[in-house]
């Protein structure tokens, strides 16, 4: 005879390597999935997607490139707590991620500038821009990889998540709901 798990005690999610396999819908425990906290938690509905990584160059490519970005592009919907100190992080580290490409845009502009207006320190100012460029992406990927982040959707729905923290992670897996071992 097969044993066949009850869908009341099937498990919320399974660990792959370092990610959290959740399918779409899914409810992780009210523990920070950060940081593995309890206090000061903020259960929230999370519209999670998931692009190629090559998405935001196929945008640069017109309307062909964002039309077959779209098409690649996965979606789900999935409810986590974070606390108010992880949640702050998370938006300073997305926050940080659009400054980064500003920043590499405008440093690459002036340099670009100063190099076709003859200006004489205009490899100075390409040499700095770099630098600065390279810092400033750097200091986003440092604070983008603390972050709570999805690597990917599965076509089965199944959201692959980054960044959750061991707990949080142990929790879901034996199907608690919250750090004291309350089931859903």
């Amino acid at each position: 005879m097969a044993y066949r798990q009850d869908a009341a005690h099937a498990p919320l999610a399974r660990v792959q390597g370092r990610e959290l396999e959740v399918a779409s819908g899914g409810r992780l425990p009210r523990i920070c999935a950060s940081c593995g906290g309890t206090r000061r938690l903020r259960e929230e509905e999370h519209h999670v997607e998931w692009r190629p990584a090559g998405g935001v160059v196929l945008i640069a490519f017109g309307l062909v490139g964002r039309a077959l970005s779209e098409k690649l592009r996965r979606t789900a919907l999935l409810t986590y707590s974070t606390c108010k100190e992880c949640l702050r992080r998370q938006r300073e580290a997305r926050d940080d991620g659009k400054l980064a490409v500003v920043g590499v845009v405008i440093l690459g502009l002036v340099a670009a500038t100063a190099g076709l207006n003859g200006y004489p320190l205009a490899g100075v100012a390409t040499a700095v821009g770099s630098v600065g460029g390279v810092v400033l992406v750097m200091t986003s990927l440092a604070r983008r990889a603390r972050a709570l982040t999805v690597s990917y959707i599965h076509s089965n729905g199944t959201v692959s998540l980054r960044g959750v923290h061991a707990l949080s992670a142990r929790a879901a897996v034996e199907n608690r709901r919250d750090a004291a071992g309350d089931a859903h």
